[in-house]
């Protein structure tokens, strides 16, 4: 190319009439420099005369196109701001060392996403924000601006070739939601880029829209929530999703973290948006959680809402806690950074088997998963961090882990005075693993598998976390089976990532499996029972109903393949019947092999049909201590309670139509109990939680 004709180029702005009377293009070419360093390129094309002047869904922007050299576009930000100011992301950081946008063409008349490609990014595309944003009235003459933010830190430098604007009567769609029945979240970053690869936190603000029972609109007052956050994206492989999970740190004006109740939930200041992406049902986790926390074992609480992040609609997310120490999370107690020694040295602790990232966050267990591999698992400093744990504190959780896994390997299985027992909750362990066999989880035992211990305690299993792959929902490592258990992990194995050796081992006692027989058992009395989990997933279908539609508009991935789908439904309703037919048709494996009912002989010997004028209430439930029981028939004759193993905990005379009852200075341990109550009309059996404090 000749230098006249460079410069030709680079003076010259000119529109291309379309052939359609109803189509209009701005095209500028020119060979602008995209400056490195961290600097922008800032390119104008004016539109003008436009047949009509509001841009809408009748009239509006269909599309950009766009040419540019650059090497390596992973670099790259790349958006488009509209006279109005509204911001269209078009392309960030995408491609990794690959090169160059050849005519590429922004359009929602496609499907694919510009995430899915690979440089030289070419053909159509769907942009990473939605293109129809600025369809949203606003007059469409004047300034647009084309915005290239380079994010290396390097001299590599590259050309803007060509860029356009269409527009025509069948417009990119306007902005999708107005209102709806979920709660709102509006995130401003001040169109600030959350980082995906670098995972840094940016600060913003957040405004929560919660008028339930009533219907939210998007310019409604905020009233959930208004201030200001931090937020960065999470995950490991889920950070490359183009719907990114957030973390979200509410703050006080002056930059500290700031406690506080999000929709309902107790206070706190680290919260996670965490989008379901590759679970199209939207409900893997809610579900998961929901039946952790109604066994007693605390799990993050969850709340459905829609996300709106810097004006544009986002989908569908749900807001939960994060597993953090604290009164309404894991309760362990506060660690001073100043304990070296003593009781307090003993708790509390929260840490996880996951990836360890470096050699401070983390430490490595001294027994290999299985004979024969040569993999370590590491596990990873939850509370306190990596930046707060002191080395007196590594060194006592490590040693007591060690302790555990030695007697567990070495020591008779059968000894309750020197064995395994002797270091852990058995009951919470017992129930972490039935969730993650429940859900045949891919990812279970070996990846965000959470353990903690409190002052002069066991160590307790959980939180339960991460069961997006759970549920049939992963097409390798056998994940859709219904017939195999998740603790038979494939080891020796290539996979890094590898499960303790302990839950394989927990099998070969043959009074754990007898015991995990009859907590099952007992589970598919009250939360395993196919009624509750109907129930629990009716509820959620009635409250998705509406919004999914929407969502799955921004995210046209139903009736697609995506990592690691084994089912894909055509539509979100089929998608949720594919969960419950796998879920039904595991439990009904898990009976074949873990259901006993000589676990329900001693209930079964006094337990009837409830009589119909008669009406027991037994409240609140779940409590932490006292328990009121009410009867509006007969007065009571006695009162019992068994522990979730069949064993009778409390057998009391009553005479009385209600009786007040302190669990604390009853029962054991969190956890489900059945209480018995004998009337002249009959025997009533009914299930109450107890959570400890």
């Amino acid at each position: 190319m000749t230098n006249l004709y460079r410069l030709f180029l680079l003076l010259i702005s000119f529109i291309i009439p379309a052939a359609s009377t109803n189509a209009q293009s701005y095209v500028k070419s020119n060979t602008a420099i995209i400056p490195g360093n961290r600097q922008e390129l800032f390119d104008t094309i004016e539109v003008a005369n436009l047949q009509t002047p509001n841009l809408n869904g009748d009239y509006g922007l269909d599309s950009v196109t766009l040419s540019l050299n650059y090497d390596f576009t992973e670099d790259l930000v790349i958006s488009l701001i509209a006279p109005d100011g509204t911001v269209v992301q078009l392309a960030n950081n995408l491609g990794g060392e690959g090169d160059n946008f050849e005519n590429t063409c922004f359009t929602m008349h496609v499907r694919d996403l510009v995430n899915y490609f690979y440089p030289p990014f070419m053909g159509k595309m769907r942009p990473e924000s939605w293109l129809g944003n600025v369809n949203n009235g606003q007059i469409g003459t004047g300034n647009w601006i084309l915005d290239i933010l380079n994010t290396t830190t390097t001299e590599n430098s590259g050309i803007l070739v060509k860029w356009g604007l269409h527009f025509n009567s069948t417009p990119a769609p306007p902005p999708l939601l107005t209102s709806s029945t979920l709660p709102i979240l509006m995130v401003n970053t001040h169109n600030n880029v959350i980082p995906y690869i670098t995972k840094e936190e940016v600060t913003g603000t957040m405004g929560i829209i919660d008028n339930a029972p009533s219907l939210n609109h998007l310019n409604d007052p905020f009233n959930g929530y208004n201030g200001q956050i931090s937020i960065k994206v999470r995950g490991s492989s889920s950070a490359y999703f183009p719907q990114h999970s957030y973390t979200v740190t509410t703050k006080k004006p002056s930059g500290s973290s700031l406690d506080t109740t999000l929709l309902g939930m107790p206070d706190g200041s680290k919260w996670v948006l965490y989008g379901a992406w590759n679970d199209k049902s939207l409900i893997r986790n809610i579900l998961t959680y929901q039946l952790s926390n109604e066994m007693g074992d605390y799990a993050p609480r969850t709340r459905l809402c829609e996300l709106v992040l810097n004006g544009d609609y986002a989908g569908i997310y749900v807001l939960m806690e994060k597993i953090k120490r604290g009164e309404n999370r894991v309760d362990v107690e506060k660690l001073s950074s100043n304990t070296v020694s003593g009781p307090d040295l003993t708790g509390g602790y929260i840490f996880q088997v996951d990836r360890g990232n470096g050699v401070n966050d983390s430490w490595y267990s001294q027994y290999a998963p299985c004979e024969g591999s040569d993999r370590r698992i590491a596990f990873v400093y939850e509370y306190p961090d990596e930046d707060d744990i002191n080395t007196a504190q590594k060194n006592y959780i490590a040693s007591y882990v060690d302790s555990f896994e030695s007697a567990l390997l070495n020591v008779s299985l059968y000894d309750t005075i020197n064995g395994y027992r002797k270091y852990i909750d058995l009951p919470s362990f017992m129930d972490q693993s039935l969730l993650q066999e429940l859900g045949h989880n891919v990812d279970g035992y070996r990846l965000s598998s959470f353990l903690h211990k409190h002052k002069n305690q066991k160590l307790k299993g959980g939180p339960i976390w991460d069961f997006n792959l759970a549920y049939g929902n992963a097409d390798y490592y056998d994940g859709s089976a219904v017939n195999t258990y998740a603790w038979d992990f494939p080891c020796p194995s290539g996979d890094y990532n590898l499960p303790p050796f302990w839950w394989k081992r927990f099998t070969t006692d043959s009074i754990y499996i007898q015991e995990l027989k009859c907590r099952y058992t007992n589970f598919r009395q009250t939360f395993f029972a196919i009624e509750h989990i109907d129930f629990v997933m009716d509820s959620l279908k009635s409250i998705l109903q509406i919004p999914q539609s929407r969502h799955f508009t921004r995210w046209p991935i139903l009736g697609i393949y995506l990592w690691p789908n084994v089912f894909i439904g055509n539509s979100w309703t089929e998608e949720m019947d594919y969960l419950n037919t796998w879920l039904k048709n595991r439990i009904s494996w898990m009976d074949s092999q873990l259901y006993d009912s000589i676990c329900l002989t001693k209930l079964n010997n006094s337990v009837v049909l409830h009589q119909k004028n008669e009406k027991i209430n037994i409240y609140p439930n779940p409590t932490s201590g006292i328990i009121k029981i009410e009867t509006s028939g007969e007065p009571f004759r006695y009162v019992q309670i068994y522990n979730s193993i069949g064993i009778l905990v409390y057998d009391q005379s009553v005479h009385s139509n209600l009786f007040t009852l302190d669990l604390r200075e009853i029962v054991g341990p969190s956890g489900i109990y059945s209480v018995i109550v004998t009337t002249s009309g009959g025997t009533i059996a009914k299930k109450i939680i107890f959570l400890s404090r």
